[in-house]
């Protein structure tokens, strides 16, 4: 079956570290298997969450796997559980009487993918010149890249990252899933933390992943006074280049704005991501099936209001 960092147990582990989710299953039938996360909810509530998943050989397989979850859900007292689909694969599963569009999705709809099976002079002659262009400017400032999991590096990052957070209006977690994060991809060695320096002084920083045939780019920080470095191109070079030494074939983006939709929040860091080139691909919307309809009206009002 194929391997997805979102499926496996190692992602699985992680999750039950954090204490907003603090379970997880891995259910497997003929032809089949899934991980679902529990994340908490008030009076003893749940929801569960299946990211990229199921991974199916056999489409029957799902049957099986979905009366398991409605076994779990009744077991943990789940309102409802989320589907984010693998690209372009079973979509049709998620249609049928009971289903609905989700109301949430935390994996993107979009994202951008560059191959890494040629050489790394094809890999950088099929990016856009201006992104080539800007991995020199940080090379020629002397920025240097490195590796890390040490706890004060993570704080060096977060710090850089609750600039970035504000800057551009997206959501980031406390240090303290930083941390865990880190600590569990260095353990069981799914991925890393990338620092970019100048003269000493971290400017930028990468967490990427490492998991099946995919480097992922997860999160990311720059520090907008020394943006004129660049230095967020040396790092995603980086990055590419370490998932190519490990064999991996494509470098993920994870994320963004829709094809057709020019006003997108995320417009800016797709104009970064673009410049590595790559390939477009889409995914299946999320979709939410529903145990506690009460209990779900009463959470969507109270999101709402």
């Amino acid at each position: 079956m194929k391997k997805s960092l979102f499926q496996s147990t190692a992602w699985g582990k992680f999750q039950a570290e954090l204490p907003s989710r603090g379970k997880y299953w891995l259910l497997e039938a003929n032809g089949g298997r899934v991980l679902v996360v529990r994340h908490v909810l008030p009076f003893g509530l749940c929801w569960l969450g299946i990211e990229r998943g199921p991974i199916l050989e056999k489409k029957e397989a799902w049957k099986n796997l979905f009366e398991q979850i409605k076994k779990l859900a009744l077991k943990e007292k789940a309102v409802f559980v989320r589907v984010e689909p693998p690209s372009g694969e079973n979509g049709d599963l998620f249609g049928g009487k009971g289903w609905r569009k989700a109301h949430a999705h935390y994996q993107p709809e979009w994202t951008l993918r560059v191959n890494l099976e040629g050489t790394e002079d094809e890999i950088l002659a099929q990016m856009k010149p201006k992104g080539r262009y800007n991995i020199k400017v940080a090379q020629k400032n002397n920025v240097t890249v490195r590796a890390s999991s040490a706890p004060a590096d993570v704080t060096a990052f977060y710090k850089i990252l609750k600039q970035t957070g504000g800057r551009d209006g997206f959501h980031i977690h406390n240090e303290d899933y930083y941390q865990k994060f880190i600590a569990a991809a260095t353990k069981n060695n799914w991925g890393t933390l990338y620092l970019a320096e100048y003269e000493g002084e971290v400017v930028g920083g990468v967490i990427a992943t490492f998991y099946g045939d995919t480097g992922m780019y997860y999160y990311g920080a720059s520090a907008y006074e020394h943006r004129s470095l660049m230095a967020p191109y040396l790092i995603q070079w980086t990055a590419m280049k370490e998932a190519k030494k490990q064999g991996l074939k494509w470098y993920d983006f994870l994320g963004i704005a829709p094809p057709d939709d020019p006003k997108h929040p995320w417009v800016g860091i797709t104009q970064f991501k673009k410049k590595f080139g790559g390939e477009i691909v889409g995914y299946e919307k999320a979709r939410e099936y529903v145990f506690r309809p009460l209990w779900y009206l009463l959470m969507r009002l109270k999101k709402k209001f």
